[in-house]
């Protein structure tokens, strides 16, 4: 998972049935079959959280997913003024290589730094995903 300055979240469901917080999940799955293809698509909704079919999906597809208005306007306040200071007091700098990147930033293991991060990794679509 990484968290995105504008409030999203990059992450990566529990396939145990149950998610973290010991909710059951259900999932039901459909077949669609025409003259030319046939598509399976699968439904995944904890007993009390939201439903990640469409996350579950963008994960399998593309490695990542979004999660959109992940955070209240105060939380993405804080979040986006502790990655500022954490960027002053490590000094850091954009990556040198193709894995970091040449002109982004990075500062890993955000839960060390501070607790306002702490929020981050108990989202409800966050926690759904974790093991997927």
């Amino acid at each position: 998972m990484t968290n995105q300055a504008d409030g999203t979240d990059e992450v990566g469901p529990d396939p145990s049935g149950t998610d973290p917080a010991g909710d059951a999940t259900s999932t039901s799955t459909s077949t669609t079959t025409s003259a030319t293809s046939t598509s399976t698509s699968t439904s995944t909704r904890t007993s009390k959280g939201p439903d990640l079919t469409q996350h579950i999906a963008r994960l399998d597809r593309d490695g990542y997913t979004i999660v959109e208005d992940a955070f209240d306007q105060v939380a993405l306040n804080q979040l986006d003024n502790d990655v500022d200071r954490l960027e002053a007091v490590l000094k850091t700098k954009p990556g040198t290589n193709s894995f970091e990147g040449t002109s982004t930033t990075r500062v890993y293991n955000l839960l060390a730094h501070g607790m306002v991060w702490e929020q981050v990794p108990v989202h409800p679509v966050v926690l759904g995903l974790m093991h997927h």
